[in-house]
């Protein structure tokens, strides 16, 4: 019996997860608050590590059911969920594949529905990896 490799991301992350979830570009843009050339746009990208997360964020959010769709987190919950991790934004920033003036603006304000979805994602993964 051989053993299994582990399922590498692929440029078609993005798009493997909106199938299996049976959502059009349209339903994922809108659920993301992007658009839809976005959408398209990710689907490209290859290898990036805030995409990886994205996608876990989707799909954690979709799997379980009781932590329902992520809606939105605002400029006040991302810096509570930042200090909470020990992160400065520049850490977080990193974390997202975003410049820290973009993490800036976004706590002055209200930050992407996606980001929400990424942020769950890397805060899930780096409390597990602490427990496991």
């Amino acid at each position: 019996m051989g053993i299994k490799k582990k399922r590498r991301f692929s440029p078609s992350g993005l798009s493997h997860v909106r199938s299996k979830l049976m959502l059009t570009q349209k339903e994922l843009a809108e659920l993301l608050s992007v658009s839809r050339t976005t959408i398209g746009a990710w689907e490209k990208i290859q290898n990036e590590e805030w995409l990886k997360n994205l996608c876990v964020g989707i799909c954690t959010s979709f799997a379980i059911p009781s932590l329902g769709l992520v809606q939105s987190l605002s400029g006040s919950q991302l810096i509570e969920v930042r200090s909470k991790h020990g992160w400065d934004q520049q850490a977080l920033a990193s974390r997202l594949s975003v410049s820290r003036s973009t993490i800036s603006r976004w706590e002055n304000g209200v930050p992407p529905n996606w980001a929400a979805y990424a942020v769950m994602s890397i805060t899930f993964r780096e409390n597990s990896d602490a427990y496991f």
